[in-house]
Order: C-alpha cells, then sequence, then structure tokens
C-alpha cells in the first residue's frame, strides 16, 4: 500500500499538534531530574520556567509574520525540526548559561510551532468547511499525556534525562513525515505583513476570553490539588486526581467539539460551554465532599476545552476578511499572546487572592469567568470565509 494515501492535510496538522504536545509532555515529565542534575532550587526553577515562557512570547510575533509571509506549511515544518532539535540540547548542557540558551530555544520553538500549526489547521478548517480546530487541540492534549506518560516509564527503566530526550526526538521523526503533504498556505506580501496584531473591536473580546480560559486553566494545574488537598481535606492521591479528573472530561470534550460546533455553531457553543464552566465553577466552589469537588472539575474540563479552539478559528476568520493585509498568522499571534498570558497569571493571581482571602474565594473568579464567556457568545459568530487550498 502507498503510505502517501495514509496522508491528508487533517492527519499532518494532528500529527504536529500530536507532536507539539508530546515534546512538551516530555520536558514537563523531566523537569524535578533537571532540578536535581544542575541543583536548582524552587526560586531558580521558576526563573527557568519563566525563559520558557518568555522564548515562547517572543516567537509568536516571528511565527506569525513567516507565516504570513511564506506560509503556515512551512514554517510548522522548520519549527518542528527546531523543537525536535532543542529538547536534547537542554539535557545536553555543560553549565547553567547554556542551560538558559537551550530553554530559551525551547521554548521559541515551542510557541513558533503553536503559531504555525494553529494557522495551519484553521487553514484546513476553512477548506474543509466544517469545524475541526477542537480535534487538534484534543491531539495535543493527547500528546502531552504521552509524552509525559513515556517521560515516567523511562525514568522508571533507568535512562537518564539525555537518552530519554534523544530517543524520544528520533521517535517523533515518523510523526513529522506525515506533515508532508501538499498543501498551498494563504500568504501575504512583506508590505503587507504586519506580523504581530494587536486584538482590536470584537476580537479584542475574543482574546479577553481566551486570556481568561487560559488562566482558568493555568491555575487547574497549580491549584487543583492544593484545593482538595486543604479545602477537602483529602489524601495526596485523591487530590492529585482532581486535575486527571478535569484533563479527561476536556480531551473527551474537544473529541465531540467540533461536533457540537457544526449543530450548534460557534457563537452557540461557546455559550455551552460558559454555561457548563459556570456550573463546574459553582459546584466547585460549594462543594464539601470529594464526589461533588470531582463533578465540579469535570464540568470545568468541559466548560473550558473548546474555548481555545474556537479563538484561534475566530482569530483566523478576523485576519484573512481585514483588508489591511497581514493574514491569518498576525491575527493568531495576537490572540495567542493573551492566552499564555492568561496562562502564566492564572497561578500567581489565584496564590494572591488565597493569600488574603482563601482559596475557595479565589476560585470564585472561575464563576465571574464561566459569566463572562456565557455574555461574549455573540462575538464568536462565524461568516464564511475561505484561507487556503489544498494544493496538487
Amino acid at each position: 500500500m502507498d503510505l502517501s494515501q495514509l496522508k491528508s492535510p487533517k492527519k499532518a496538522v494532528s500529527a504536529l499538534f500530536i507532536l507539539n504536545g508530546a515534546l512538551f509532555g516530555a520536558w514537563a515529565s523531566r523537569i524535578p531530574s533537571l532540578q536535581t542534575q544542575f541543583g536548582l532550587s524552587e526560586q531558580d526553577l521558576g526563573l527557568y520556567l519563566l525563559l520558557l515562557a518568555g522564548g515562547a512570547v517572543i516567537s509568536f510575533p516571528v511565527a506569525g509574520v513567516l507565516s504570513d509571509r511564506f506560509g503556515a506549511v512551512r514554517v510548522s515544518r522548520i519549527a518542528t525540526i527546531l523543537y525536535c532539535i532543542s529538547l536534547p540540547l537542554i539535557a545536553l548542557a555543560p553549565n547553567l548559561l547554556f542551560l538558559s540558551l537551550a530553554i530559551f530555544l525551547f521554548g521559541m520553538a515551542h510557541g513558533g510551532l503553536d503559531v504555525a500549526m494553529n494557522t495551519w489547521g484553521t487553514e484546513v478548517e476553512a477548506s474543509l468547511d466544517k469545524p475541526v480546530m477542537s480535534f487538534f487541540h484534543a491531539m495535543f492534549s493527547v500528546g502531552a499525556g504521552s509524552g509525559a506518560a513515556f517521560g515516567g516509564m523511562t525514568a522508571w527503566m533507568g535512562l537518564n534525562t539525555l537518552q530519554h530526550f534523544v530517543i524520544f526526538a528520533i521517535l517523533m521523526v515518523p510523526i513529522l513525515s506525515f506533515a508532508n503533504v501538499p498543501w498551498a498556505s494563504k500568504t501575504v506580501s512583506k508590505r503587507e505583513s504586519v506580523g504581530f496584531r494587536i486584538p482590536k473591536g470584537s476580537l479584542l473580546i475574543v482574546a479577553l476570553i481566551a486570556f481568561s480560559s487560559a488562566l482558568v486553566e493555568g491555575a487547574m494545574a497549580d491549584w487543583s490539588a492544593v484545593f482538595l488537598a486543604s479545602e477537602i481535606q483529602a489524601s495526596v492521591s485523591a487530590a492529585a486526581a482532581g486535575y486527571t479528573v478535569f484533563s479527561i472530561l476536556m480531551v473527551m470534550m474537544r473529541l465531540n467539539g467540533d461536533w457540537i460546533t457544526r449543530k450548534l455553531g460557534p457563537d452557540s457553543t461557546v455559550k455551552l460551554c460558559g454555561a457548563f464552566a459556570l456550573i463546574g465553577s459553582l459546584v466547585l466552589i460549594l462543594a464539601d465532599t470529594l464526589f461533588m469537588s470531582y463533578l465540579g472539575f469535570g464540568f470545568m474540563g468541559m466548560g473550558f476545552a473548546i474555548i481555545m479552539p474556537l479563538v484561534f478559528s475566530r482569530a483566523a476568520q478576523e485576519g484573512a476578511a481585514l483588508e489591511d493585509g497581514g493574514g491569518a498568522g498576525a491575527s493568531i499571534a495576537g490572540v495567542a499572546s493573551f492566552g499564555y498570558g492568561g496562562m502564566l497569571l492564572g497561578p500567581p493571581v489565584i496564590g494572591f487572592i488565597a493569600e488574603y482571602f482563601s482559596l475557595r474565594t479565589a476560585f470564585s473568579l472561575f464563576v465571574a469567568i464561566g459569566i463572562a464567556i456565557i455574555f461574549s457568545s455573540s462575538f464568536f459568530r462565524r461568516e464564511r470565509t475561505c484561507c487556503a487550498t489544498a494544493a496538487g
């Protein structure tokens, strides 16, 4: 059988989302090992994680302008290669300076691929004339979970970080081959390209929703177990399961998100997500049992699962429709910056509120975010546009 027959633009983008998540999951699974290897304190580790995030944020406008000028497909492939190379470089670092540069490069490759692959994804979505972005983001979650699981397995087998990262980077090569499909991205001239478009008007509202949704995702990762342990007096294992419930329901919702969007339309889907988020938040802050807490986490996972896919679709539509050029990449880079900002600020914002009040009070912020999502639904209404066509 000709393997090329197994390839398609949708599978190609799916492969990149899986790869992006898998490499990030591999990195995350070895953070404790790297901390021990380089003798990093908690504060030092926080600075290096901030450095990674800084690399990602800096790469957003660069990836946006390159995607618009040379095509999201080409930028996705180049960013993927750099991503695979940068992972082993972290483990190869002979000193802290080299480690800083390697982590920064890893962050740039991760962020650059994030913008480029989402831009390509919106092009495929437009050509198919049906929602597919939720499925792509589900593939990222699957990849992240798989990468983290593989990291845990290699640690159990006694492989060091370098061996793990090199083996894992090599294993990604077959996945990368799926991205080699004929595709012609829409491009703009150097004069038209803006590189980074600060969201304005209705897109600003969408970007703020992206910020809020990502804030919750970041807070859930860092504070869900703490909430269950301190507020519900759950055991360590039961507390850790809270984020697992959130993540599993998020993936399940993303796998069904495109079908829901086709049936309801993007604006009604956002309203439904906001309702789930609001219900989950209310149940969580009122919970006095472990079951109720898990129920709240589950509803919140469903509520915030497909907001970001819809945000990227809306940003691409906006970028393609503007008469002054700039393309989808610039708009996606703009909303991605808001989303990443929310992911970074979520944990400290919750911590700040909890310090002066309580963690349960801090989680009340999620109720307001759920209400905001419901009232912002009209800004996600889609108009028909076409971003790209398949070549060949």
